[in-house]
Parts: C-alpha cells; sequence; structure tokens
C-alpha cells in the first residue's frame, strides 16, 4: 500500500500516514517503503465583502448625495472584519457602463458628487484591506434640473437692446454659459443650479454685473445698459 504525506498548511510540518499501521508517524518512513508520494498544497482564498445596502440619493442643487449602509459579512457568509473602505461608481444609463469615480477608496458610507445636468446612476462597492473589491451594490438614480435664466437687456429709456453679449461667471469667475440677445433684448441661458454673476456687455459697454442664486425652474432678471 501506497505511503502518504498530507500538509495542511505550508507553515506545519508535514505528518506522514502509512495506510497499513494506521498511525501517523512525525518521520517520513525509510525510502525502501516509499512506493508512491503524494503532497497536498492546499490555496486560500481572499474572503471578499458583501455589497453594500440601502444605497440611496439625494438632490441639492446641483450636488448628489449618496448614503448607503456598511456590510457586515463576506460574500462567503464570513464576518467583514477588515474593510478598508468603498469605491463609487456612476453611469448615465442603469445598464451601465459604470466609471469609478470616487477615487480609491471613500472612508465613510456617503459620498457627494457634481456631474452636471442629467439623470445618473449610481453603484457602491466595498473594499477590504487585501485590496479585495466585492460586488457592486443595486444601483440609486438622481437627476439634476437644469436651471433657466432669461435676461432681458433694455437702455436708459426701456428699450431692448439686441446683440448684447450676456455671460454666467462661477464663483471662481469662470464663464459657464454665454449668449446674445435677440431683437427683444432676450437672451436664455441654461445651467446646472448654483450661484452666479450675471455680466452683460453691449456695444462695448459694460452694465453693473449682479449675483445670482438658481435652484432649478426659470429665473427672469432684467439689465439696464447704461450710456448707450
Amino acid at each position: 500500500a501506497p505511503n502518504i504525506s498530507v500538509r495542511a498548511r505550508k507553515y506545519l510540518l508535514p505528518i506522514y500516514v502509512d495506510p497499513d499501521m494506521g498511525a501517523n508517524l512525525t518521520e517520513p518512513p525509510s525510502a525502501a517503503s516509499v512506493r508512491m508520494f503524494f503532497y497536498i498544497q492546499p490555496t486560500y482564498t481572499v474572503p471578499i465583502p458583501s455589497a453594500p445596502s440601502g444605497l440611496a440619493a439625494s438632490v441639492s442643487g446641483s450636488d448628489i448625495l449618496l448614503t448607503w449602509s456598511r456590510p457586515t459579512t463576506n460574500v462567503d457568509g464570513s464576518r467583514l472584519t477588515n474593510l478598508a473602505g468603498y469605491r463609487v461608481y456612476r453611469s448615465s444609463s442603469p445598464s451601465g457602463p459604470f466609471t469609478l469615480v470616487s477615487g480609491p477608496f471613500v472612508g465613510s458610507e456617503q459620498f457627494a458628487d457634481r456631474p452636471g445636468v442629467g439623470t445618473f446612476y449610481y453603484r457602491v462597492a466595498a473594499v477590504n484591506t487585501d485590496g479585495a473589491e466585492g460586488p457592486k451594490s443595486d444601483y440609486v438614480s438622481a437627476t439634476v434640473q437644469a436651471a433657466l435664466l432669461l435676461v432681458t437687456v433694455v437702455d436708459t429709456q426701456g428699450a431692448p437692446v439686441g446683440g448684447a453679449q450676456v455671460t454666467l461667471l462661477d464663483p471662481s469667475n469662470a464663464p459657464v454659459a454665454q449668449s446674445m440677445t435677440d431683437a427683444a433684448g432676450e437672451a436664455m441661458l441654461r445651467v446646472p443650479p448654483g450661484s452666479y454673476t450675471v455680466r452683460v456687455v453691449a456695444d462695448g459697454v459694460i452694465a453693473p454685473t449682479i449675483h445670482i442664486d438658481l435652484y432649478g425652474g426659470t429665473v427672469s432678471v432684467t439689465i439696464s445698459v447704461q450710456g448707450r
């Protein structure tokens, strides 16, 4: 009968089993008695965390806030004890593809995103300290509505000014939208909700700028150009 050597883990001494004697030996049998030798090296699979649950989204202005619940188990049912963080994915379609938007890790059960105007879909995956990422959660959707700003430009007599350039600037004074007024002195600008500065230039004359907060819907303002 063959003599069999079984090693359960690489750092344990091998145990030699004599099928005929039914004894476990800590020393190998003599070379003369060995007719067959089996070596078993088990593999270790790193557990991966389960998907976060309860993913929810809320919209505040142009921001989407995501929240979810921490997973407590691994996919194999064992207890999750080495959670490192999360990865957040976004798509413009519920069927994907989903693109990572959070960077390597999110350290808490919430994430804020400012994707622009439209409907967006999100999924979240947990990552453990071994770097293993678990399955993504079910998706949640959120919609950021565009804000519409109707600007009417008039002269000091109240007459409409056509061909005036209307620019919306963000808090860093970077332009985010621009339009020209029509013959009725009107220009429509469509932007994400937020705080903006309105700048109007007509025939080389710059009108006094105004600050405006847009939170969806349509807002109308009239700006008078002096010195025309």
